[in-house]
């Protein structure tokens, strides 16, 4: 998974034999979901392991466009299903979760709770984001990768392709101008708080005056 970055990708003659990669594709099957909002299909999600304080983190992850951060505080559910609608899960909105939103990114995740699957475990398989163990290629994507692509087109039934990577492409101009306004406002509030702190401080000190005379 490469961050800040658009991958290409090409057709390429298949890396592993017809059943090997059935076998592959059918058991990522496992990681992927549909989501569904008030009844109306929507987008993709993933199952995933993130690294979170030392420990691993369950989530759901998709896109901001598909969840995103009002919808998710004022709503009270989210309907996800797995190998085309076989398995149907209800997610509680109303319960505190860990959540990160992204419009920049168009990234959502959101937490899960063991009881959001746990009926239901042997049906689901949580992605690893990273091979952590190979420092080197952490967080990396390499031209000529092999990769697999599974998701719910149109909120319809799920399909599955594979290519390999062609080119990777830095970050827009568009993306770093909107990194950098980001940055220049962070700069800004800080700036602000800083002064303003100053100024309470400032009072404080007089304040401590007044009283000593």
């Amino acid at each position: 998974m490469a961050s800040n970055h658009e991958i290409f990708i090409a057709g390429s003659p298949m890396p592993f034999s017809i059943k090997e990669t059935d076998k592959i594709l059918n058991q990522m099957k496992k990681s992927v979901c549909k989501i569904c909002l008030k009844g109306k299909k929507k987008g993709t999600g993933f199952f995933c392991n993130i690294p979170y304080l030392g420990q691993n983190l369950k989530v759901l992850i998709t896109n901001n466009h598909v969840i995103n951060e009002d919808y998710y505080k004022s709503n009270k559910e989210i309907t996800f299903s797995c190998l085309n609608d076989k398995y149907i899960f209800i997610l509680d909105l109303t319960k505190k979760r860990k959540n990160y939103f992204s419009e920049m990114y168009d990234t959502a995740i959101i937490e899960l709770y063991k009881e959001d699957y746990e009926l239901k475990k042997d049906v689901i398989e949580f992605l690893e984001i990273d091979d952590k163990n190979n420092v080197d290629n952490y967080n990396k994507v390499f031209i000529g990768n092999t990769i697999y692509l599974i998701h719910y087109l149109n909120g319809e039934k799920v399909l599955a392709s594979y290519g390999i990577v062609k080119e990777e492409k830095e970050e827009t101009e568009k993306g770093k101008k909107e990194i950098k306004e980001k940055k220049a406002i962070e700069i800004i509030k800080e700036k602000k708080e800083i002064e303003e702190n100053e100024i309470i401080n400032e009072k404080k000190r007089n304040k401590r005056k007044g009283k000593r005379k």
